[in-house]
């Protein structure tokens, strides 16, 4: 029979994975919050007439 690792080992590598879940999930939404924010300063920062929605 194989023995299992302690708890505290396995709760402690559980808390880890977390962490390291939730700073995945906090540098993507970084990436999409700076994407978006470019993307709304690009818009924001055209030519009036270069817009799609200017008038022709």
């Amino acid at each position: 029979m194989a023995t299992s690792e302690p708890v505290e080992v396995r709760v402690a590598a559980e808390q880890a994975e977390a962490r390291l879940i939730d700073r995945l999930a906090t540098s993507l939404g970084a990436v999409e919050f700076a994407s978006a924010t470019t993307k709304e300063i690009r818009m924001t920062h055209l030519d009036p007439t270069d817009r799609e929605d200017a008038p022709r």
